[in-house]
């Protein structure tokens, strides 16, 4: 995914959790350095924990903060209104 950055690839939220049975968080890591490098704004968020498949987060878990953190990301990016 990261080869497929271009100028026209819009600000970009990575959310992923470190111990990703599916995912390895290799490839949030791997997209974030392409889009910075293309400048591309980026937040990225490496949970400790959490595996893969969240939903809107698993409550009591860190992963459960994520809904928030990308609503706060689209409020500043222009993306979400308040």
């Amino acid at each position: 995914m990261e080869k497929q950055v271009t100028q026209d690839t819009p600000p970009t939220f990575l959310a992923q959790a470190a111990d990703d049975p599916i995912s390895p968080v290799a490839n949030s890591y791997l997209m974030e350095v392409a889009l910075k490098t293309a400048r591309i704004p980026v937040e990225t968020r490496i949970f400790r924990t959490g595996g893969h498949g969240w939903g809107l987060g698993k409550p009591g878990n860190e992963v459960a903060q994520w809904p928030q953190l990308f609503k706060s990301w689209a409020e500043r990016n222009g993306f979400w209104k308040k």
